[in-house]
């Protein structure tokens, strides 16, 4: 069984996967964005040097198409890669995010970015939901000790 030291295989790992990111650029002319799932981006941001190149492609793209919100994307949580594409609608030049909408949020009237809802018309800011799910959780907790 190989052993290995903790520490120094946790330091040695960002190298290892912006090697990869780059053998893949380089060699096999796959973009990382391509290549990773949307769900990993907010992984490749912490993890990855190369990412730093990618999202910065991406940004230049939204600077190039103007009317960029300062709101992270929800999708893939990057910053300054949002463009108001017309009075409303929402598109991230990273993770190309479409199902977006830029409004006022229901509780609070903050302006916030948020998913179409074809159940529910109200738009809430990440603040709000959370302690809308806060209030929930304590809702069932007081009912399972009978209050």
């Amino acid at each position: 069984m190989p052993s290995f030291d903790a520490k120094a295989a946790e330091s040695q790992l960002p190298h290892l996967l912006d090697f990869l990111a780059a053998f893949l650029r380089t060699e096999l002319q796959t973009l990382l964005e391509d290549f990773l799932p949307k769900e990993m981006f907010r992984i490749a941001g912490v993890l990855l040097k190369e990412w730093e190149r990618v999202v910065a492609q991406a940004r230049a793209q939204a600077q190039k198409e103007g009317n960029i919100l300062s709101d992270p994307c929800p999708a893939c949580g990057a910053t300054a890669v949002l463009c108001l594409r017309d009075e409303k609608r929402v598109f991230c030049h990273l993770c190309e995010a479409k199902r977006y909408h830029y409004d006022r949020c229901t509780e609070c009237g903050r302006q916030t970015v948020s998913s179409f809802s074809y159940f529910d018309q109200g738009n809430w800011c990440d603040s709000c939901l959370q302690g809308i799910g806060e209030d929930y959780m304590q809702t069932l907790i007081d009912i399972e000790r009978g209050k």
